[in-house]
């Protein structure tokens, strides 16, 4: 079954803090308070893999993705499967272009506690988690964080940035599934303008259309029985 943004519950043992573990964790705040509250706008490409709980792989898939905050976004798979997640500042959408499906849903509700509400939500998107400590692993300088709300489908999450620029690097993500969903980010841009028409969508003719988007009458169509193939893990929290 499809679901968005996905990953690995990480248990992390905490040893006694020291000197460097203080001055990682101040670094690591200052640069989640920087991407939540300064950043207005990000895109580059992006690079997932998503493994389950015996630790092989899954899924691969990349494509590229343009984020202007608060509350816009545009998510592209295209490869293995050319999927698109658009948040458009009110409504949220998936659209599998292979099936000819789309679906909508409110998109306050699908990024309230998500990790995708901390790329694309306002300034207070870090509240629904809290901080967990941060370390060093392969020239990347890693936030934990921890979703407060128990009901969350998440129960860890890493925000990965390069420790000399301070740029996002990586998200890494834990499930109640136990999957683990790393997302590597390349070509980074960052407050440069975002053309504002590729937050706009409109379902191709002929779609399967499940939801209401706000302030339309319900469409008449809904998911028919297309078999679904196997589907890539999209971006995390946006089920």
């Amino acid at each position: 079954m499809k679901h968005a943004f996905a990953f690995l519950v990480l248990l992390f043992v905490a040893g006694p803090a020291t000197a460097q573990d203080s001055e990682l964790d101040a670094r690591a705040q200052v640069l989640l308070k920087a991407l939540a509250e300064d950043v207005e706008s990000l895109s580059g490409r992006f690079y997932q893999t998503v493994t389950g709980n015996d630790g092989r792989v899954k899924e691969r898939a990349e494509g590229d993705f343009a984020i202007v905050r608060p509350g816009r976004f545009d998510w592209v798979y295209v490869n293995p499967y050319e999927q698109r997640i658009v948040a458009d500042g009110t409504n949220l959408w998936l659209h599998d272009v292979d099936l000819e499906q789309v679906s909508v849903r409110d998109q306050t509700d699908a990024l309230a506690s998500s990790p995708a509400g901390i790329l694309g939500g306002g300034a207070d998107a870090l509240e629904a988690f809290a901080f967990e400590g941060a370390f060093e692993a392969d020239n990347i300088l890693w936030a934990q964080l921890a979703a407060t709300d128990d009901s969350s489908d998440f129960r860890a999450v890493r925000i990965g940035f390069d420790p000399e620029s301070g740029a996002l690097a990586a998200m890494e993500l834990g499930d109640s599934l136990s999957q683990r969903t790393f997302i590597e980010f390349s070509r980074v841009v960052q407050d440069e303008p975002v053309d504002a028409s590729r937050f706009e969508f409109t379902p191709p003719p002929g779609a399967d259309i499940s939801g209401t988007p706000a302030g339309m009458v319900a469409p008449e169509s809904a998911l028919g029985p297309k078999a679904p193939k196997t589907p890539v893990t999209i971006v995390p929290g946006l089920g």
